[in-house]
């Protein structure tokens, strides 16, 4: 029993480990917080860009958009708006395809609002205690944009 008691071998290695391992737990955290930051300001730009793109899209001439009037958010004239979304959301690949665009306010007086919802993918195994079970976190982006509508005359 005196012999197992002042052996020591291997205790270092124990000691590492448990203070290691809650170190790098922290890190990986930190890290996946700061990914989600990083991946709501591209959705953040995402809606601003889709928000430009609604305020020139929906009010231009609607000969360039056959089967959508002006001020309808439909057909090709939503095609690319979301165009517009979709090529700032590539930035991150962490960022699941297909995300949910919402436009209100397209009258053509006042501002436009522009409301985009997605869902960002975390780290499997550390990101799911940031982010979930699921290793997922929805994002979203609400802007508005001056609106002040056209008008065509032929």
């Amino acid at each position: 029993m005196k012999r197992l008691r002042s052996a020591a071998r291997g205790a270092v290695a124990v000691e590492y480990l448990i203070a290691f391992l809650p170190v790098l737990f922290l890190f990986a955290s930190t890290w996946q917080v700061a990914d989600l930051f990083a991946a709501q300001l591209i959705v953040q730009r995402a809606a601003s860009a889709a928000a430009r793109a609604a305020s020139v899209v929906l009010p231009d001439d609607p000969y360039y958009y056959p089967g959508s009037g002006v001020d309808s958010y439909s057909g090709e004239r939503k095609a690319q708006i979301e165009l517009a979304a979709n090529l700032v959301l590539q930035a991150s690949p962490k960022i699941v395809a297909g995300p949910s665009l919402q436009v209100e306010g397209a009258s053509g007086n006042g501002p436009i609002t522009v409301t985009l919802r997605a869902t960002a993918l975390c780290f499997p195994g550390w990101g799911n205690l940031v982010c979930g079970s699921d290793g997922q976190q929805p994002l979203q982006a609400v802007v508005r944009y001056p609106y002040y509508g056209a008008t065509y005359t032929y």
